[in-house]
């Protein structure tokens, strides 16, 4: 709350705040200030010196205010480095420093330090009712429930984290909650095993779980640490919650080092951190271990630790990632209760012991990353529980197994190799015909080696895929003409078709069935990515031609936000996809593109249920080698109300700029490469189309490897 204190923004330049925690890397410090200084974090792998610029370029002459939360170095060397790095602001900044160590304080604050107290009982209630009510309520005055809550208040400490957290569980519940959570506070603040449950019948734990997950982000136990391009997500855990949790798990969880050895007969959860102690004999002593996380870069105990956890008969998850295995042992057929095996990144690993089918309760492999695994155990069949197969990156995976469709449990299978070979064991296509379950994303590997058979439905009834990635290692699919029926799959979000020379139709549906209709159709209504590349035969999207009269019948993509067609050079009809952002042409005909533009405004089954003008959401379009297009149409700018970035490559036969270019008025950046005649109508001053382009803030027109780099009248402005 003082953090953001429109007077401190007053007072200071920069305001950062910068969590430490218990790791004190100076270079992970110095990125983390950066970040917060610029609102930009600093490139990968840029050297510490590098990072030194950096920082002092942001701090430089500005008053600033830094504050770095719960700080546990106690090593004074290392403070002084990151202070003299610190040194480069003007007179009057302020550096904050939050710690739990009374040593810590005294070693790096030159000022005297402030030991903060808990919050009053209270403050803690009405933070506690804050968090717990949405606003005054009748409840909230209750007496009854406020002498329970002053019980949980004493519990929690005066901690404002645990009583937002247990705020939070309390919120709109009954007063008879209330109670039960007094009693088990500690519990509250913990999930035990066995806590998730299903909501409903129909409702896969995996979606509870995930529930589970988003309540604790909201509670604020679980942090959001950082996001990748991906949107891949870190999260962490507040150390105040970590100790709290370990206070809880007691003896049951024990992480075993080089400094001590914890493990008993009541320990359930082991992990061993960078050890090199007898770590066989310390596991003998764990016989009702219920999960193991282990690091087996020590090549001299793999053996012996193998076979300590081969013994470990309670063993419900096994974690061995990143430990450089060469091999399971035969033994591991024996943990009869285990449900979750991580293998991921053992680079070594080749094959998995037959033994392993003999795991009937596991639910979860993951071989992700290992890199140079070949083959899946023949009888991968009897894994009757499992729902989790992550293989991806086994680039070396030469098939998968037959029978690999009676696992009608699977819901994640985000790669399926199509082997080359064939074989009593080698799995086809047809294995993915039941599995149904299956969730997210499918990439569908090596499909030059598929055996093409009329009639066959391996993609039917998979109403809960988001994203399917089709994909041929090499020109091939001689006998593919077309596609498995994809218009069922409601619930695609992403499709990419690549490679595949034979394709002339993706679905066998005739034309006339679809525009016989007298509104737009919509079509794959989830549909939000499409790429199509490299499939040179392909004609259209369904048999037949379509007139100019059925132009307004014809089915819309009523989501698809990016659109990408490359070296599709025949193909001349596909759905309409009036509300694209991003557009991308290449080596392909322009029809598809100007049936796009023809169509009137209208009003398509969008999640919106919006009248649509359409590509009124277009942002970027690049049109490189389309040869058929001769013009852009005047009607079609009326509605680039938000296009940005227009690239025109090679369309030798565009020959002119339409006079309503000036209209354009959120267009900032304009590219003409390798267009002879627009080229040369777009010279500066001197270009017949210049007029029409002089708005536009940054140009770019290359012809014969000449560049030119024009600014237009916003650009000088």
């Amino acid at each position: 709350m003082v953090f953001n204190d429109e007077k401190l923004g007053d007072h200071f330049e920069l305001k950062m705040w910068v969590c430490v925690s218990e790791k004190f890397e100076l270079k992970v410090i110095v990125e983390k200030v950066i970040e917060a200084a610029t609102k930009t974090k600093p490139e990968r792998d840029l050297q510490l010196e590098t990072l030194q610029h950096h920082l002092r370029d942001s701090i430089k002459g500005k008053k600033y205010l830094l504050v770095l939360d719960d700080v546990w170095n106690d090593d004074p060397e290392k403070w002084r480095n990151l202070r003299n790095l610190l040194s480069g602001g003007a007179r009057g900044g302020w550096i904050v420093i939050t710690t739990r160590s009374r040593f810590v304080a005294e070693i790096t604050g030159s000022e005297p330090h402030h030991n903060l107290r808990g919050l009053s009982g209270s403050e803690s209630w009405s933070l506690l009712k804050q968090t717990a009510f949405k606003e005054a309520s009748r409840e909230s005055n209750n007496s009854r429930i406020e002498a329970i809550g002053m019980e949980i208040v004493d519990k929690c400490k005066g901690v404002p984290l645990a009583l937002r957290a247990i705020g939070k569980v309390l919120y709109k519940r009954t007063e008879a909650e209330w109670v039960k959570v007094n009693k088990n506070v500690h519990k509250y603040l913990t999930h035990e095993e066995g806590f998730v449950q299903p909501l409903s019948e129909d409702k896969d734990l995996e979606d509870t779980g995930y529930e589970y997950f988003k309540d604790l982000v909201w509670r604020s136990f679980l942090d959001c640490e950082s996001m990748d391009y991906l949107g891949k997500s870190w999260f962490t855990m507040h150390d105040l919650m970590h100790d709290l949790a370990c206070s809880v798990a007691g003896k049951e969880h024990c992480i075993v080092s080089l400094e001590k050895e914890n493990v008993s007969e009541r320990s359930r959860h082991v992990s061993f951190g960078n050890s090199s102690g007898e770590m066989g004999n310390t596991l003998l002593k764990a016989t009702k271990v219920r999960s193991f996380a282990g690091n087996m870069d020590l090549p001299l105990y793999q053996q012996n630790y193998m076979a300590s956890i081969a013994n470990c008969k309670y063993l419900r998850m096994l974690d061995l990632s990143g430990s450089d295995i060469k091999m399971l042992p035969h033994s591991i057929g024996n943990l009869k209760h285990l449900k979750a095996l991580y293998l991921s990144g053992n680079r070594y690993l080749l094959k998995l012991p037959s033994s392993l089918s003999r795991l009937q309760l596991l639910e979860t492999l993951d071989l992700n990353g290992c890199s140079n695994f070949r083959t899946l155990p023949n009888k991968t069949s009897r894994l009757v529980s499992l729902k989790h197969l992550l293989i991806d990156g086994c680039h070396k995976l030469d098939y998968m197994p037959r029978g690999l469709g009676k696992l009608t449990r699977l819901q994640a299978l985000r790669w399926f190799v199509v082997g080359r070979t064939t074989g009593k064991n080698v799995g086809q296509l047809s294995e993915l015909k039941g599995l149904n379950k299956l969730k997210g994303e499918l990439h569908i590997l090596g499909l030059q080696n598929a055996i093409a058979k009329h009639g066959s439905t391996y993609l039917k009834d998979k109403l809960n895929l988001k994203s399917l990635v089709l994909g041929w290692g090499c020109r091939g699919g001689e006998d593919e003409t077309h596609l498995q029926p994809l218009h069922q799959l409601y619930s695609l979000k992403v499709i990419r078709l690549s490679r595949l020379e034979a394709l002339e139709i993706v679905s066998e549906t005739e034309m006339q069935e679809l525009v016989s209709g007298k509104s737009t159709t919509t079509f794959l209504p989830s549909l939000e990515e499409l790429e199509i590349n490299d499939c040179p035969n392909l004609k259209g999207w369904w048999k037949g031609d379509v007139g100019e009269a059925s132009n307004p019948h014809l089915p819309c993509f009523p989501c698809l936000s990016h659109l990408i067609i490359k070296h599709c050079p025949n193909l001349t009809t596909m759905p309409l996809f009036p509300s694209v952002k991003t557009l991308k042409l290449k080596n392909t005909r322009s029809k598809p593109f100007q049936e796009t533009m023809k169509l009137k405004m209208t009003k398509i089954e969008a999640p919106s249920s919006s009248t649509l003008h359409p590509l009124s959401k277009l942002v970027s379009l690049e049109i490189d080698e389309v040869k058929d297009l001769h013009s852009l149409q005047e009607e079609f700018l009326q509605n680039l109300t938000s296009l940005q970035t227009l690239m025109i490559r090679e369309c030798i036969n565009l020959t002119s700029m339409p006079e309503g270019m000036p209209g354009l008025t959120s267009l900032n950046h304009l590219e003409i490469i390798d267009c002879p005649q627009l080229s040369k109508r777009c010279q500066r001053n001197t270009g017949l189309d210049w007029p029409k382009i002089a708005h536009i803030e940054r140009i770019r027109i290359e012809e014969g490897g000449i560049v030119e780099h024009y600014r237009g009248s916003r650009g000088t402005n």
